[in-house]
C-alpha cells in the first residue's frame, strides 16, 4: 500500500517559529491559497487519516476534497508543556529550556511529553490508520499531520532507518512511501521507497496571472475546459506510448501556456485514464478543486458511433476530428432541451473546450503516427452533486456540470462570465418557444412573485435572473428577437434605471436617494399639490436616507408614494425602451421588501397574461408526447 505523510500548511505560530503543539490554530490565508495552487501535484489517496487539529483538517480538505477522511487523536502534535506557543527568543534564559537543549531534545518537555512517549503515541496511531485503510481495501492512504508526527513515525518505521531529526519537513511538504500489503504486527512494519512530496516543483504557468480589482491583486485560474483538454492529451499519450504521463502542456485560447500536473494515471491494453485537478484562483467557483478525468480508448466498428447511436458527426451532437470522437461520462451533464450550444442528447461540453480537447488529442495521434480512431470520454465524478447547486437543471442540462471556458483561463469575478451565463439561459428559453420573458434582477424578485396573489399566478420557477446587467439583457433580447420582457424588480435596483443607469451595481452608480427625491419633486411639486417649502423639506429627508426602504416609508408617510411610483415607472419604461430602441415590449412591476407591491407600468397586466398563456401552451405541448407514449 502506498502511504503519504504530509505536513499541514503554515499557521501564524509556524511563521513566528513557535512551538505549536496543542494550540488549535488555523492556517493563514496565504497558506490556504498556496495549498490550493499546488494541490494538483499531490497523488490522490483513497483514504485520508488526519490529526483532529484544525490546521490538519483544513489542509486535508484543500488537498483532497473528494477523499474519505478519518480523524485519529493519536496523530496530533507533541504536547510541548510549558514551552507551548513560545519561541526561541521568548525562551532565552529559561533554565528548563536550556536543559532540554543540552539533552539533544530527548528530555521530556516540562509539563509535556517526552520524545519516546510522543513517538510511541504517533507510531501506534499510524499503525491503526494503516490497519483501517487495509480493512477498507485501499491501495493508498494519506496521513495529513504535523511535522513532529512525521518525524516520530519515520523514526520508528523508516527503511532504511534514519533518526528523528533527519525527517524534518517544511509546511505543506512530506514523504511518499510503501508498506507491505499484509503485516502481522506493528513490530514488523516498515515504510520503504521513501521520497519527498510533492515530487515535482515545476510552475504551472498560472502563478503570475493576476487581475486588479479595487486595488487588490486577484489570482487567475484555469477552466474545466483546460483541465479536460490537458487530461485528454495526457490520456491519449499514455495510451499510444504505454508510459505514464505526469505533466501536460497546453496553450489556452487566451495565449497563456499551461503546464499542468496529471493525476490518477491508469493504463490498460486498450484504454488510458488520468485526471487534472481544477484551480479557480480567487474566483468563487463551485468546481474549484474537482478532478476532471479523461479516458482515451481505441475504437472501431459499432463503437464508432455517437451517444445517439448515429455516426460520429458534429450533426449528431458528437464533435469529432479526423480521428477523435468526444463524449461525456459521469458528472458531465446531458443536454435535454434545445437552445444550448450543443444539441439535445449531447454531452454539455461547450464549443471552445470541445475544440481544445479534440485538437490536443489529434496532435498526439499525429505525433505518434497513429492512424486509427480514439474515443475521448470526459468525466467529473464530483459533478453530479455540484450540478444540483447550479442552474444547469433549470436550463435543461441534467446529470452533471458543463465543461466550460472560452479563454481557458478563469478570471476572478468576471463580468463576462456572468453575462455569458445570462445569454445562454435566455437563448435556451427563446429556442424553446418563450417569446415573452419573466426576468428578475435577483432572488428578491422570484420571492415576490411567489408571494403575490394573482388570479392566475406567474410561475416564479420559470423566471430568469439578469443580476445587475439590465442593459446587456435588453441587448441580448433584441438580438434574439424576443417579443417582450416583464421585469419584476425591487425598488432599490430599478430606481437607478429611472435615471438611465443600465448597470445597477453600486460600483457603477449609487444615485438611489437622488432619483427618488427627483421623482417625488416631480409628483408632489405639481400645481395644486405641495408648496415649494414643503417639498424642499421632503426632498431633504429623502436625500438623507440610507436605503430605498427608508425612502419608501417617508413617501408613504407623506402620502406621496403612489404618485412618486407612477413617475418612477414612467421614467423606467422610457429608458428601457430607449435602450432597446422599441424593438420589443418592456413592462415592470416594482416592489419593496417592507411595503410590498409599489406599482406597475401600464401594460404589465397584459404582459402577465401573455406569459401565463405562453407557458400554459408550452407545458401542454411538452405533456402531449408523454401522454402519447403512455397510450
Amino acid at each position: 500500500m502506498k502511504v503519504f505523510l504530509i505536513r499541514h500548511g503554515s499557521t501564524a505560530g509556524n511563521l513566528e517559529h513557535r512551538y505549536v503543539g496543542t494550540t488549535d490554530e488555523e492556517l493563514t490565508p496565504e497558506a490556504v491559497q498556496e495549498l490550493r495552487l499546488v494541490r494538483g501535484r499531490y497523488p490522490v489517496p483513497e483514504l485520508v487519516l488526519v490529526s483532529p487539529l484544525k490546521r490538519c483538517r483544513q489542509t486535508a480538505d484543500i488537498l483532497f476534497p473528494e477523499a474519505e477522511k478519518i480523524a485519529l487523536p493519536g496523530l496530533r502534535e507533541c504536547d510541548f508543556g510549558e514551552f507551548e506557543y513560545r519561541n526561541y527568543q521568548e525562551l532565552q534564559g529559561n533554565e528548563d529550556y536550556q536543559r532540554w537543549i543540552d539533552s539533544g531534545g530527548t528530555m521530556a518537555f516540562p509539563g509535556g511529553e517526552s520524545r519516546e512517549e510522543f513517538i510511541e503515541r504517533c507510531s501506534l496511531a499510524f499503525w491503526e490508520g494503516c490497519r483501517q485503510a487495509a480493512e477498507k481495501g485501499c491501495a493508498s492512504a494519506a496521513f495529513v499531520v504535523h511535522g513532529g508526527t512525521i518525524m516520530a513515525v519515520l523514526d520508528r518505521y523508516s527503511a532504511p532507518h534514519k533518526d528523528y531529526f533527519d525527517w524534518q519537513v517544511k509546511n505543506a511538504q512530506g514523504f511518499s512511501g510503501e508498506i507491505p500489503e499484509a503485516v502481522a504486527d506493528r513490530s514488523s512494519l516498515q515504510i520503504g521507497k521513501l521520497f519527498p512530496l510533492p515530487r515535482e516543483t515545476d510552475a504551472t504557468g498560472i502563478e503570475e496571472q493576476f487581475v486588479m480589482k479595487k486595488n487588490k491583486k486577484l489570482r487567475c485560474g484555469y477552466t474545466t475546459g483546460s483541465c479536460a483538454a490537458a487530461a485528454a492529451k495526457a490520456a491519449a499519450e499514455m495510451l499510444l506510448t504505454g508510459r505514464v504521463c505526469r505533466w501536460a502542456d497546453l496553450m489556452t485560447p487566451k495565449g497563456v501556456p499551461l503546464h499542468l500536473p496529471v493525476l490518477e494515471q491508469r493504463i490498460s491494453e486498450n484504454e488510458a485514464v488520468c485526471a487534472v485537478r481544477k484551480y479557480a484562483g480567487d474566483d468563487p467557483d463551485a468546481t474549484d478543486g474537482i478532478l476532471v478525468y479523461a479516458a482515451a480508448r481505441r475504437i472501431c466498428g459499432e463503437e464508432d458511433k455517437g451517444a445517439l447511436g448515429e455516426p460520429c458527426t458534429a450533426a449528431a451532437g458528437m464533435q469529432t476530428g479526423g480521428r477523435v470522437l468526444l463524449d461525456g461520462g459521469i458528472g458531465v451533464g446531458r443536454v435535454t432541451k434545445p437552445g444550448l450550444e450543443q444539441p439535445v442528447g449531447a454531452a454539455a461540453i461547450n464549443r471552445v473546450p470541445r475544440e481544445m480537447i479534440i485538437r490536443e488529442a489529434e496532435a498526439v495521434c499525429e505525433a505518434y503516427e497513429y492512424s486509427g480512431r480514439l474515443k475521448i470520454t470526459i468525466s467529473v465524478p464530483a459533478g453530479v452533486e455540484i450540478a444540483k447547486k447550479t442552474f444547469n437543471p433549470h436550463i435543461g442540462i441534467m446529470g452533471g456540470i458543463s465543461i466550460l471556458g472560452t479563454s481557458g483561463i478563469v478570471v476572478p469575478m468576471s463580468e463576462e462570465a456572468l453575462i455569458a451565463s445570462i445569454r445562454v439561459e435566455m437563448r435556451q428559453k427563446y429556442e424553446n418557444g418563450e417569446d415573452y420573458l419573466l426576468i428578475t434582477p435577483g432572488n428578491y424578485g422570484a420571492d415576490f412573485i411567489r408571494r403575490r396573489e394573482l388570479s392566475r399566478a406567474l410561475d416564479a420557477e420559470n423566471s430568469m435572473k439578469c443580476s445587475n446587467y439590465v442593459g446587456e439583457t435588453l441587448d441580448m433580447a433584441a438580438e434574439l428577437g424576443v417579443k417582450g420582457i416583464l421585469f419584476v424588480a425591487h425598488i432599490g435596483k430599478f430606481i437607478k434605471v429611472s435615471g438611465g443607469v443600465m448597470n445597477t451595481h453600486s460600483a457603477h452608480a449609487d444615485c438611489r436617494a437622488e432619483l427618488i427625491a427627483a421623482q417625488a419633486m416631480r409628483c408632489g411639486g405639481a400645481p395644486g399639490k405641495r408648496d415649494a417649502a414643503e417639498m424642499m423639506e421632503i426632498a431633504r429627508r429623502l436625500l438623507g436616507t440610507n436605503t430605498t426602504e427608508e425612502a419608501v416609508g417617508i413617501l408613504k408617510e407623506e402620502n406621496l408614494l403612489e404618485g412618486t411610483m407612477a413617475e418612477v415607472l414612467d421614467r423606467i419604461h422610457f429608458h428601457l425602451q430607449k435602450r432597446c430602441q422599441g424593438a420589443f415590449e418592456t413592462e415592470v412591476i416594482l416592489f419593496s421588501n417592507q411595503y410590498g407591491y409599489l406599482g406597475e407600468t401600464e401594460g404589465a397586466e397584459e404582459m402577465m397574461e401573455k406569459i401565463i398563456e405562453q407557458n400554459d401552451r408550452l407545458h401542454a405541448a411538452q405533456k402531449m408526447p408523454e401522454e402519447t407514449e403512455k397510450g
